[in-house]
């Protein structure tokens, strides 16, 4: 995915924390929702969002946390009920008793920082 990413001419950067979670194990349904999960955000930056950073950072401690940043150009916030992707997203989300959220700015001049914010928390299984 981040090797796609990097074809459209991205900066792609992915953080663990703590460094040493890189051999961390899930259960199947953990790991198949944190791959969807990053595989429905990368896909959609790529298609949307004309950003040229991608940050990912994943957090291993008493809970997952994983949060997905672009500088891309953003969306309206009610835009996020339309697509069935975000709602996949939340809906995977919650089956394992965890939490999303996303937020985003959107373009409107050069001066406003604008970008999309994704954020996951789901409990350690």
């Amino acid at each position: 995915l981040i090797f796609e990413l990097r074809s459209h001419q991205m900066s792609v950067e992915l953080n663990w924390f703590p460094e040493q979670s890189e051999t961390i194990t899930f259960n199947d349904e953990t790991n198949v929702t944190l791959y969807r999960i990053c595989q429905e955000a990368l896909n959609n930056i790529a298609k949307y969002a004309q950003a040229t950073k991608v940050v990912l950072n994943f957090h291993f401690d008493e809970q997952i946390e994983l949060s997905i940043s672009d500088n891309g150009i953003g969306f309206k916030q009610e835009d996020t009920l339309k697509g069935f992707g975000l709602r996949g997203m939340r809906e995977r989300v919650q089956a394992l008793g965890g939490e999303f959220s996303i937020t985003s700015t959107p373009k409107y001049s050069e001066q406003i920082k604008s970008g999309t914010q994704l954020h996951v928390r789901l409990p350690q299984i």
